[in-house]
């Protein structure tokens, strides 16, 4: 479903106004268009917390390549909004309002111990403790953003920043109270837009094992 709003980006070094659109797959079928970019977005936006998961970059893709097309996962696709270029996607926003978190978490992991095989069940509990505490809990009243990427194509050209005025709108339409993100604390450009917006960290969540801090962070919204 495209949603009819438009902006305008500026081509990298050039004076050339490049028209996207913001479009929500409606069905597995539309979300299996842009599947691979989505995949690999949805990585990007926590590669880390991912690899402390699954083990490894490749299963957490093959993982994420399934859940995306359920509509009962955290990272389904049909909670994502695209950024299109000319047909082309060039940055993804997965969000949705904070009471579906739980139960979508719970349908992920059993997706996941099912997809597992025994030797890789018995490192899913290990994996699981390792990233206890690193995020605070997401509220039932928050509108809480999974996923905020921009190719690395197109980014420097405010297209994250439309998606996440696209998120502030789509949570006030959920009439939820604030909106909720999770971001690692080494990545500069998306903490540099977050601020700007006026987010504040809530959680310093840390783990010296994996080597990675993550704020999880928060903006009141319906004032």
């Amino acid at each position: 479903m495209r949603l009819g709003a438009e902006t305008k980006v500026y081509a990298a070094g050039l004076k050339v106004e490049l028209a996207i659109t913001f479009f929500k797959p409606g069905d597995v079928c539309a979300v299996d268009r842009y599947a691979p970019s989505m995949v690999k977005w949805i990585l990007d936006s926590g590669r880390d917390s991912f690899v402390a998961l699954f083990g490894n970059e490749s299963i957490a893709a093959q993982n994420l390549a399934s859940w995306i097309r359920r509509s009962d996962s955290e990272f389904s696709g049909l909670c994502s909004t695209l950024a299109i270029l000319d047909d082309i996607a060039m940055a993804i926003l997965v969000a949705l309002p904070g009471k579906l978190i739980a139960r979508r978490r719970r349908a992920d992991m059993l997706a996941l111990i099912k997809a597992a095989n025994p030797t890789q069940r018995a490192g899913l509990k290990e994996n699981l403790q390792r990233l206890v505490g690193l995020t605070a809990p997401v509220g039932e009243r928050d509108y809480y953003i999974r996923a905020l990427t921009v190719d690395s194509a197109y980014r420097g050209h405010g297209v994250g920043k439309k998606l996440l005025e696209r998120a502030l709108i789509d949570g006030r339409a959920s009439d939820c109270e604030r909106v909720r993100l999770d971001v690692q604390t080494d990545n500069q450009a998306a903490l540099h837009l977050y601020r700007r917006f006026g987010f504040q960290p809530i959680h310093k969540g840390e783990t010296r094992e994996l080597g990675f801090a993550v704020y999880s962070m928060v903006l009141p919204i319906n004032l």
